[in-house]
């Protein structure tokens, strides 16, 4: 292999070494990110079951709201949105 060969074909390697680096940053970042996604979902589903268990078990929007650090109004949304309330 000649210099200029050779020369080529470490930048051949080096191009190849960074691309490499790129897609592993992206994909774990992609990870990442629905990781996040995810945890969110299920933080909101526990606390639309909490709303429901406690308007179930005859608490007041008041209290509802104040466990869960949700606004009345948005208690109040959660339970219209499950059929609880018109």
């Amino acid at each position: 292999m000649n210099t200029i060969e050779k020369q080529e074909y470490d930048t051949y390697i080096k191009n190849g070494k960074i691309s490499k680096s790129v897609i592993e940053s992206v994909e774990y970042a992609a990870r990442e990110e629905g990781i996040e996604k995810g945890i969110e979902k299920g933080i909101e589903k526990a606390k639309i079951n909490a709303v429901l268990k406690g308007f179930d078990n005859s608490l007041t929007i008041s209290l509802i709201s104040n466990l869960n650090d949700l606004t009345e109004e948005e208690v109040v949304k959660i339970l219209k949105d499950h059929g609880k309330m018109e």
